[in-house]
């Protein structure tokens, strides 16, 4: 279960998050959130 969580779930496309995986979702959050600073 926790190999899932780490390798692979974070890896898959997510319909939630506009179809990013969460790793590309959380860099475009961070991007837009330091660029708004």
């Amino acid at each position: 279960m926790v190999w899932i969580e780490r390798k692979y779930h974070r890896q898959r496309p997510q319909d939630s998050l506009d179809g990013l995986t969460p790793i590309e979702y959380e860099h475009k959050i961070t991007t837009k959130t330091a660029a708004a600073a």
